[in-house]
């Protein structure tokens, strides 16, 4: 989700979602920058990637991983991607477009924050402000809402509190959307949102301190970067190659499919970036009440009326309710994986359509024992392909756990989605030999 971007979310929570944004002044003097990406860590980036590319002559000399995850968030039926981002032709106003209300319909997710989008704390305020929308029209009393990531847990709190009565639908057999933590042997790992971009006024660092998440800070400076032959450089200038990659791990997208506007959107909290030693996931307990969450129910229709309510098709039934908001994730959206009777009207529809949904992967190995820098939490590697393997992040660092992490951005993520797992681990230790063997 998940920014679900890296260093989002990825993320934003880079992870989930890279995670900072321009702020209102820059904005005014457009000024570009990676709306993921803070100084620290474009000026990590801007040295990493620089180090200039060899021919590699790497043997596979390292002992292979004892455990393995690759995460396929574009071929997941339920995401149909990792987050959202201004594609060409899309601007700042196709986002407020699909939050806009239409009669019993109300719109959350990141895709719809003009502050906060492709991040899990842009999600989770765009549930909230769903939520005011819906308390505000006075007239609704059961509420269905669609997905229970942090839109729709986050809306349904606010709503329950307000005296409504919400009913989340979710498609998965889990709650979290694109904040998904999952087990490697006995550490856990984040397949999504892996960060919170910048602690303060941070409303999920409200969701840590009244769950007690244990976090820790990423430290930036603590990084190396590595040329194809494995040499160790860093430099002081990004070539363009290196700030392409760069704009693909903080998008999700190629810098050709982005538009000129995305470079200005969004805003930016202050502060540490942290991660989770438990999992991101041990912030949702914080957002649930006593309404209810069916799990494993896809809503397949909506059927709805401006002056009216609506109703829901699942499989094998139909239910009834006031007013509905729909989290689900643009991806699904786009995909029409729901449909509507009647129609979106065309500026719902074209918000949807120009709006890009963007794909960060993340490949997760597990060792025996590190045979890396410990001390580093990040390395770069810029090889004859630059977005071939270029950022490992040393998860041991989050939770001691002896694991690697490799982001891929963009197209680069979708090519390596639709390889095989043994050949994806074959191609990344062929990496880790050329650096650390």
């Amino acid at each position: 989700m998940p920014r679900m971007r890296p260093p989002h979310d990825p993320l934003k929570a880079w992870p989930g979602s890279v995670g900072g944004r321009l702020s209102s002044e820059a904005q005014k003097e457009r000024r570009p920058a990676a709306r993921s990406l803070n100084l620290e860590r474009r000026a990590f980036l801007a040295g990493a990637l620089g180090a200039l590319a060899a021919p590699a002559l790497a043997q596979q000399r390292l002992p292979a991983p004892e455990a393995t995850q690759i995460t396929r968030w574009r071929g997941d039926p339920y995401a149909l991607g990792s987050y959202s981002f201004l594609a060409k032709g899309a601007t700042p106003s196709h986002r407020a477009a699909l939050a806009t209300p239409l009669g019993p319909l109300f719109f959350a997710g990141e895709a719809t924050h003009p502050d906060h989008p492709a991040t899990v704390h842009g999600a989770l305020l765009s549930g909230q402000r769903a939520a005011a929308e819906i308390i505000a029209a006075g007239r609704y009393l059961r509420i269905a809402i669609i997905g229970a990531g942090f839109a729709g847990l986050g809306a349904a709190k606010a709503l329950e509190a307000a005296g409504a009565l919400p009913e989340i639908i979710e498609a998965r057999d889990r709650i979290g959307g694109r904040v998904h933590s999952a087990d490697l042997g006995n550490a856990k790992i984040d397949l999504g949102a892996s960060w919170i971009h910048g602690i303060e006024d941070n409303p999920l660092t409200d969701l840590a301190d009244i769950t007690g998440a244990q976090t820790r800070v990423t430290e930036w400076d603590r990084v190396a970067a590595f040329s194809a032959n494995g040499r160790k450089r860093l430099l002081p200038f990004l070539p363009r190659a290196a700030r392409d990659v760069e704009m693909s791990l903080s998008y999700g997208a190629d810098v050709g499919d982005l538009s000129p506007d995305a470079f200005y959107e969004g805003e930016e909290f202050g502060g540490d970036e942290v991660t989770f030693p438990r999992g991101y996931a041990t912030l949702l307990p914080a957002l649930l009440g006593d309404y209810p969450i069916a799990l494993n129910r896809p809503v397949m229709r909506i059927d709805w009326t401006r002056g009216g309510g609506v109703t829901l098709s699942l499989r094998g039934t139909r239910r009834a309710y006031d007013a509905c908001l729909i989290t689900v994730p643009l991806g699904v959206l786009q995909a029409r994986k729901i449909a509507f009777s009647p129609e979106l009207p065309e500026d719902k529809q074209e918000a949807i359509a120009r709006l890009g949904m963007g794909h960060l992967s993340k490949v997760f190995l597990r060792f025996e024992r590190p045979f890396w820098d410990e001390s580093l939490h990040a390395f770069a590697h810029l090889g004859r392909d630059p977005a071939h393997f270029p950022l490992w992040i040393n998860i041991a660092q989050t939770n001691d756990a002896p694991i690697l992490m490799a982001f891929h951005g963009g197209r680069a993520a979708d090519a390596l989605e639709k390889r095989p797992d043994a050949e994806i681990v074959s191609q990344a230790m062929d990496v880790l030999n050329t650096i650390w063997a």
